[in-house]
């Protein structure tokens, strides 16, 4: 790996004087250069991009394609509106809830994760999604919380000194939704905070980075009765998390390093995503009015038909926003500016879902684009697969299986 810490703090050498006068030209010719300098400290933030997908098992398995799906816990990240909409397989009591967990593992020594290309990548890469929500009526509310962790290991020329550092990223989320026209349309609302923290395990420094607590995301779903499709929106902020911890952070001598700039902010794009469900087999419909313990019309006998077994196909387009004057997180640790989110950028995922055998086992498959956010690098095609096997327990439980792969890129993920 090439580094040159000049490319983030520059400076300058004074050149020997021979006359009074050369010093002092020499030193106002310098100002420009020690303003730039001092600028691009302060303007620096670290790019947080999650190119991969991180949500649920499910939304895995499906290739990230949940946003018009919007059913469950497995959906509330991706579109709040799920906190409210009350999917086939739930019941038919005015009071409903629904618990969810699923931890990742991202094998292997390598995995470059934002597609760097940094050379070393991350080492022992996790996450967990944890979420619930209760539903009474028309009404729903619930909490999701999301956590990513790593280590990055950092080399000087001639691997003479690894250096590790942590990063974990936290994300609390509290979801407020309702259904309305008997069930066809629902809005959600998450309103939440995150926090991220850099630690050098060698000297026990670190960097604590916080957001305040705000409108995260918003999602509607739009569900017509007894028809076999579903088209969903979800508009998720950019977050920016801000110092909230110690001045300064204390690096290894990593090529002469010294102390690590702390840039200005952490910050997380803005994305706005679209995305449809359609049934295309099986005699099982998509979308219902919730009952809540009333009767329903005769012609609305088709959309109670809730078994069989089925074939559901899913798909999203999801654009995400740039990163004023952002770098990389590896960047950030190596004082290079490798620039990270200039401009606009653009997934696209597809998934399909199928019950095999009918109350007990779901397969899923599906891909989609990962968009690099570093200048001349081009992006990834991700392929994903999943199954749910339903566990006999008290509750509707299913135990769930995913995995995720793509170039310098394997995720596993298990979820309840």
């Amino acid at each position: 790996m090439s580094r040159n810490p000049a490319n983030l703090s520059p400076s300058p050498t004074h050149a020997g004087s021979l006359l009074p006068l050369l010093s002092v030209v020499s030193a106002l010719l310098w100002i420009p250069a020690l303003v730039a300098a001092e600028e691009v400290k302060e303007k620096v933030q670290v790019d947080v991009f999650n190119g991969p997908v991180l949500s649920s098992q499910r939304a895995v398995g499906l290739g990230g394609a949940i946003i018009g799906l919007a059913e469950g816990v497995a959906s509330q990240l991706d579109n709040p509106a799920a906190f409210a909409y009350r999917s086939g397989q739930m019941g038919e009591e005015e009071f409903d809830w629904d618990v969810g967990f699923a931890g990742f593992d991202l094998v292997g020594s390598d995995v470059d994760i934002d597609m760097s290309g940094s050379p070393g990548g991350y080492e022992k890469a996790a996450a967990f999604q944890l979420g619930g929500n209760l539903k009474w009526g028309t009404l729903g509310c619930g909490l999701h919380i999301s956590h990513l962790g790593y280590r990055l290991p950092i080399s000087s020329a001639g691997d003479q000194n690894t250096v590790y550092y942590a990063w974990s990223q936290q994300s609390y989320g509290l979801g407020l939704a309702s259904l309305f026209d008997d069930g066809q349309w629902v809005a959600g609302v998450m309103l939440g905070f995150s926090h991220a923290t850099m630690a050098n395990k060698d000297t026990g420094t670190s960097v604590q980075m916080a957001s305040d607590f705000e409108i995260g995301s918003i999602g509607i779903l739009w569900a017509p009765t007894a028809r076999p499709y579903r088209v969903g929106l979800s508009i998720k902020r950019s977050v920016q998390m801000t110092q909230a911890g110690a001045s300064s952070f204390v690096g290894n001598l990593v090529n002469d390093l010294g102390d690590l700039l702390v840039p200005r902010a952490v910050h997380v794009p803005w994305t706005v995503g679209v995305g449809g469900a359609y049934m295309l087999l099986g005699r099982r419909s998509l979308n219902r009015s919730p009952r809540l313990g009333r009767s329903l019309p005769i012609d609305h006998a088709q959309e109670l038909v809730q078994s069989g077994r089925y074939l559901l196909a899913t798909a999203d387009v999801v654009m995400t926003g740039p990163t004023e004057d952002g770098i990389g997180i590896q960047g950030w640790l190596t004082q290079i500016k490798q620039v990270s989110g200039t401009s606009k950028s653009f997934a696209v995922r597809s998934g399909l879902e199928a019950e095999l055998i009918e109350g007990w086992l779901l397969v899923r498959g599906g891909g989609y684009f990962e968009p690099n956010r570093f200048e001349g690098r081009i992006g990834r095609l991700h392929w994903t697969a999943g199954f749910d096997v339903k566990v006999p327990l008290m509750h509707d439980w299913s135990l769930s299986l995913a995995a995720d792969g793509a170039r310098d890129y394997f995720n596993l993920v298990v979820g309840v």
